[in-house]
């Protein structure tokens, strides 16, 4: 049984260098490199299990690299409705866009959409850190509280 890290990215091979840039900089960052890192890829033969699901739900930060590949898989209906319960609350959850524009579209597939907080391919590398520090830290306050 899966416990659950602190920051999962999760991602479709269209975005592996992103994913392995992003893991190489997490690791190097003394601000989070003792978080527990793992990676979740999604593409279109995946299946997501009530096992992925809970794993999911543990997880404290989830990093989600949105790419056009990944975006084809928010259009499977047997997987939507599972990344929309995986993907909330929304405080826990960056998206940084990769290759894709941020559209009015993808609230349909996510209603929290708006609350993620989103980064680009141009962000500086400290402001990668400092949206999963932030997210992991609104998990530790809002469980305190």
């Amino acid at each position: 049984m899966l416990v659950g890290c602190d920051i999962l990215i999760v991602y479709s091979s269209d975005a592996e260098e992103w994913c392995q840039y992003l893991q190489d900089l997490f690791l190097s960052s003394r601000q989070v490199h003792n978080q527990k890192m793992l990676t979740y890829r999604l593409g279109p033969k995946t299946s997501f299990s009530a096992e992925d699901l809970s794993f999911f739900l543990r997880t404290r930060c989830i990093v989600v690299l949105l790419s056009a590949e990944l975006v084809q898989c928010f259009c499977q209906p047997a997987l939507l409705p599972l990344l929309q319960r995986a993907f909330h609350p929304p405080h826990r959850v960056v998206r940084l866009l990769c290759g894709v524009q941020d559209s009015e579209e993808f609230l349909d597939f996510f209603p929290d959409w708006a609350h993620w907080q989103e980064l680009t391919c141009d962000d500086e590398p400290e402001t990668y850190v400092a949206a999963v520090r932030k997210a992991i830290s609104e998990v530790c306050i809002r469980i305190t509280h």
